[in-house]
């Protein structure tokens, strides 16, 4: 299998063996042709796949992405677009929405959300993307973190929200 830029294997928690040897079992590839089997099956079954979606909506998203330029116009529209491309929208599926971060996971889960989308601005590179607090995000998130205050001879003098004030410690 041939070496590629578009998977970047980072922080070492899956092995970059796992995606460039030519295995045909437990590897990246055996789980490549695993899926096209299963799209292909759903198609001549006469199946929406999200393979199938994806080429039929090719065109769109290739003028889209491409229309982009400097603006946000157009982001909210494509996310749209490609949650339902992906198989994401509808369903059944239930999506809870904070912000920029959508919480998608079946009926009846009682905790936790097994699959997270994020909505971002578009960068140059991965890395602009991962900068924390860099402001990538398209629309900014709610936070709940308590914030932190500074410290002068044990009384608080400053903090960011007067609501948010950490317990003494005793």
């Amino acid at each position: 299998m041939a070496v590629s830029d578009a998977l970047i294997v980072g922080e070492g928690w899956i092995s970059e063996h796992y995606f460039t040897t030519d295995s045909r079992k437990e590897s990246f590839l055996a789980k490549v042709l695993e899926r096209r089997k299963d799209w292909d099956a759903g198609v001549a079954e006469g199946n929406d796949t999200a393979r199938s979606r994806f080429s039929e909506a090719r065109g769109w998203l290739q003028s889209t992405l491409a229309a982009l330029g400097e603006s946000k116009d157009g982001l909210t529209e494509l996310y749209e677009r490609m949650r339902e491309i992906l198989g994401f929208a509808g369903g059944g599926l239930k999506v809870k929405r904070t912000g920029p971060v959508l919480r998608v996971s079946a009926p009846g889960l009682a905790e936790g959300a097994p699959l997270i989308l994020i909505e971002a601005d578009r960068v140059e590179t991965v890395d602009d993307l991962l900068v924390k607090d860099s402001g990538t995000l398209l629309t900014p998130y709610p936070s709940t973190r308590r914030r932190s205050c500074s410290r002068s001879h044990g009384h608080y003098r400053r903090c960011s929200s007067p609501r948010t004030l950490p317990r003494s410690r005793s």
